[in-house]
């Protein structure tokens, strides 16, 4: 078996802090592509950036869009680093996710 196959079989590998980390980098990553569909469909041509805020006011997200960007926006900046540990609880982390997932319906709309 593959070393890294063995890490998962294994109970308690990951500490909270690994799966909230990775979880929050998902949830940042749906807003970000969402949010490039909608400019690469207006604009036709990509865009290299990786800041939420940014990208909704250049596709010209509504207000509340651009709240939840705001909110989601740093923990993607900070999660690129990866000494960078915060360990969420689980209710934060759904909250972060439900933002994720306004910013992806707004898109799956608009485009």
């Amino acid at each position: 078996m593959l070393k890294q196959n063995a890490i998962w079989k294994q109970p308690n590998t990951f500490s909270t802090a690994v799966i909230s980390k990775t979880l929050r980098l998902w949830r940042n990553r749906w807003a970000e592509k969402a949010l490039k569909a909608v400019y690469l469909r207006k604009f036709n041509q990509l865009i290299k950036t990786h800041e939420l805020v940014f990208l909704g006011k250049k596709t010209g997200a509504p207000a509340s869009v651009l709240g939840v960007c705001e909110q989601l926006n740093p923990f993607f900046i900070q999660l690129r680093y990866p000494d960078y540990e915060e360990d969420i609880s689980g209710k934060e982390a759904s909250g972060l996710i439900e933002c994720a997932k306004k910013v992806v319906e707004w898109a799956k709309k608009s485009i």
